[in-house]
């Protein structure tokens, strides 16, 4: 399931012969998108689009193995799910459970390091990637590049958002 995005793929409306992207329903039969990058429509995307979903241009100007903003939390707030110790246990990675703390809304959490990311979070090879990313949780699977919290984050932390 995908949390921060409105929009269900392929989108109901979608038309892009017509030139329509769809992200507006009740106006989907005139609404014409605006400007470029449209998920829906590689060549458009509209203002309603943008505000909805927090997107604005490409995402591919947003490198997470440069960035990892998302990775620098406070402690009890990168979620695990349960569906996520499923995968650990499937995986044979007991020392991935070991390495979770209570956190927030009566979840576990991955804990977090001295320097205040994920205990996962870079290697000597790439210092923003994850260590765990093929079976990484459910949480940072759904985490959407570019998004607006992904520009929060990046922000925060000081990194250009583009």
């Amino acid at each position: 399931m995908r949390r921060f995005s409105v929009h269900k793929l392929p989108h109901p409306h979608f038309a892009p012969e017509r030139g329509i992207c769809g992200c507006c329903s009740p106006k989907a039969k005139t609404h014409r998108p605006k400007s470029s990058s449209c998920q829906y429509n590689s060549s458009s995307t509209c203002d309603c689009h943008q505000r909805s979903t927090g997107v604005v241009g490409s995402t591919e100007d947003f490198d997470c193995l440069t960035c990892g903003a998302c990775c620098f939390q406070r402690p009890g707030t990168i979620l695990v799910t349960s569906n996520d110790l499923v995968r650990f246990r499937r995986a044979d990675r007991p020392d991935l459970i070991e390495q979770l703390e209570p956190g927030h809304f009566s979840h576990m959490a991955f804990k977090m390091n001295e320097q205040g990311s994920c205990v996962h979070h870079g290697s000597p090879e790439a210092p923003h990637a994850c260590q765990i990313y093929d079976i990484r949780g459910d949480t940072c699977r759904d985490f959407e590049r570019g998004s607006q919290q992904c520009r929060e984050f990046r922000r925060d932390r000081g990194i250009s958002l583009s």
